[in-house]
């Protein structure tokens, strides 16, 4: 399965902060490692993680055309407030102690 992308829409799409947001922070990253002193493997290395970011704009734009967006943002929406549950349980177990 091949996915079909609208170039002209997809760099229109671009130009929303979403969207510009995970790009300026890649961008700045790799600003970040100009200065230092490491190899480049290293400073290629250290990027690395970062380069996760740049799938976010084409996320947003497959679902904002598809029609399972909504429930794609439900589902992460419930999972954040689950963690977020579990996460006050954990505090206030260990908390009392």
């Amino acid at each position: 399965m091949v996915p079909l992308i609208d170039v002209e829409v997809f760099l229109q799409s671009l130009k929303r902060p979403i969207c510009a947001l995970p790009i300026a922070l890649f961008a700045l990253a790799v600003v970040g490692t100009l200065w230092s002193d490491a190899p480049w493997a290293t400073r290629l290395y250290a990027i690395g993680p970062t380069t996760k970011l740049l799938m976010l704009p084409l996320l947003f734009y497959h679902f904002e055309r598809s029609g399972r967006g909504l429930r794609v943002f439900a589902a992460f929406l419930v999972s954040c407030v689950l963690l977020l549950v579990m996460s006050w349980i954990v505090v206030s177990i260990h908390g009392s102690h």
